[in-house]
């Protein structure tokens, strides 16, 4: 196939002058806080609640373990936790088991077929990133 050098020049400027078909998301600084939700939208709205079947990823304590998990939860939730992350591990500032005390709980390393869990001690760097965020 042979294309000249003017109509390759012509496709290039029509793909970097074309505007996006969805609007994403601004791109996430990992060390400033931010929300995990979850949405089947794939566009991006300022007000997270006007989206269609929202739901915010929390942290949460099962049965009183120093291991928590993450869950989804619908609108009306009282308290939004804010996650930040660094060094390939996701950090969110929370209470320990019963409400005692305040911590910031890291997440573990990801192994296939493990829950990703998140402890209340440091363990070093992780391997998680965020992608299409």
């Amino acid at each position: 196939m042979r294309f000249s050098i003017i109509a390759l020049a012509a496709s290039l400027a029509a793909l970097a002058t074309a505007s996006p078909l969805v609007t994403r998301a601004p791109i996430v600084n990992s060390t400033q806080p931010f929300y995990l939700l979850t949405t089947n939208s794939p566009t991006y709205a300022q007000n997270s609640s006007l989206l269609p079947n929202v739901s915010l990823t929390t942290l949460f304590d099962p049965y009183y373990q120093p291991n928590y998990l993450l869950r989804l939860i619908g609108p009306g939730y009282g308290s939004v936790p804010q996650f930040t992350l660094s060094q390939g591990v996701l950090h969110c500032p929370g209470q320990g088991p019963h409400g005692i005390g305040n911590y910031v709980f890291n997440s573990t390393d990801v192994h296939t077929g493990s829950e990703l869990q998140f402890r209340a001690q440091y363990e070093g760097t992780g391997d998680l990133t965020l992608e299409k965020g």
